[in-house]
């Protein structure tokens, strides 16, 4: 934290930002001097959490392993939602595979479950 704060007192840019998945449950950056921007989901995300819903599952219950590859194998509009998803981003498109369907819907499901992403920036 004081690494961010002795930063924070001399930044080399205007703005300092940072991306934080772990924000919500350590104020690491909150604790230095940061503030919070609450961000939207990204439309992926949004569209993912729109089929759950549709659906009526809920995003929390994907997180677990084999309640994902349950909802998996007896759900083919879930199957078409995650691969839809996990097509939509070059950073998941090349896990689209049998095999990691399962950890692709997990993340799916907490990527739809958050509002979007949490940044911080420097006041």
């Amino acid at each position: 934290m004081r690494l961010v704060r002795e930063y924070l007192n001399t930044p080399d840019k205007p703005l300092t930002e940072t991306v934080a998945s772990m924000a919500q449950f350590c104020p690491f950056f909150h604790a230095a001097g940061m503030r919070r921007i609450h961000t939207p989901p990204s439309r992926r995300d949004a569209r993912f959490a729109h089929v759950l819903h549709a659906l009526d599952i809920t995003a929390p219950s994907l997180t677990h392993t084999a309640r994902a590859r349950f909802a998996l194998r007896h759900t083919p509009a879930l199957r078409r939602a995650v691969l839809t998803w996990a097509n939509d981003s070059k950073a998941t498109r090349r896990h689209v595979h049998a095999d990691n369907l399962t950890h692709l819907a997990m993340l799916a499901a907490q990527a739809a479950h958050r509002n979007g992403p949490v940044i911080f920036v420097a006041p």
